[in-house]
């Protein structure tokens, strides 16, 4: 499903963004979209789950891989996990459900 969601997100995105697997010192996040024009990124993880769980968004709080991302990648401007339930916003986390997200493509 990982691979299914980044290689459509990359097909579908403008000139000025791209997406990609972001690998950290010690972590992951199966995909990330950069823009370059406002030197910002996006974050997300995607899950088989149809629950939320505090252990999906672990990368996604950690302060000092919030300090890595930065340092390269600017702002992040939104933190999302892609799964099998419903969408919803929760805190700090977007959460999309994977046929809603792939279907806004």
């Amino acid at each position: 499903m990982e691979d299914i969601v980044l290689l459509e997100t990359m097909k579908c995105l403008p000139k000025n963004k791209r997406a990609f697997k972001l690998y950290l010192s010690r972590e992951e996040f199966d995909m990330a979209v950069y823009d370059r024009q406002t030197d910002t990124l996006e974050e997300y993880e995607v899950k088989h789950s149809t629950r939320r769980v505090p252990e999906q968004t672990r990368t996604m709080l950690d302060d000092e891989l919030n300090r890595e991302v930065t340092a390269k990648y600017g702002h992040v401007s939104k933190r999302c996990v892609i799964y099998q339930g419903e969408s919803c916003h929760e805190s700090q986390i977007v959460y999309l459900n994977v046929q809603e997200y792939l279907k806004s493509l």
